[in-house]
């Protein structure tokens, strides 16, 4: 019949041109997105000067190291080395750009007990 050839199954263009269009600047607001931080996990190995050195003290001393930016992990491991001496395993979260990992390895080596520290891993987030 005649009625069913009225019928737009694809939508009417007539219809869609009576409705109100959103304005441009709303919808930029709607897709606009908080800027991502950019994050670096960096995982170190601090060395101590010797056996007799005490890896919690060294452990506080560097949780006392507070820097905006800054996210310590929340435990810090100790595994061996050789010959009784011990390493102590630290996790770190660091926003790229407000701290450098130069800075804080120089920070880390100047403190009592350590002898070394190297970068174990290190993973962009």
């Amino acid at each position: 019949s005649d009625d069913d050839s009225d019928d737009d199954l694809f939508g009417d263009d007539e219809a869609s041109a009576k409705k109100p269009k959103k304005k441009p600047v709303v919808q930029a607001k709607a897709k606009a997105k908080p800027a991502r931080v950019a994050k670096t996990q960096v995982l170190f190995d601090v060395k101590p000067e010797g056996e007799e050195t005490d890896l919690k003290k060294v452990e506080a001393d560097i949780r006392a190291m507070v820097i905006d930016g800054l996210t310590w992990g929340e435990e810090f491991g100790i595994a061996d080395v050789a010959f009784g001496i011990q390493k102590l395993v630290v996790q770190c979260v660091l926003e790229d750009e407000k701290v450098f990992i130069d800075d804080l390895e120089d920070k880390i080596h100047a403190l009592d007990g350590v002898q070394s520290m190297d970068i174990a891993a290190m993973n962009k987030m």
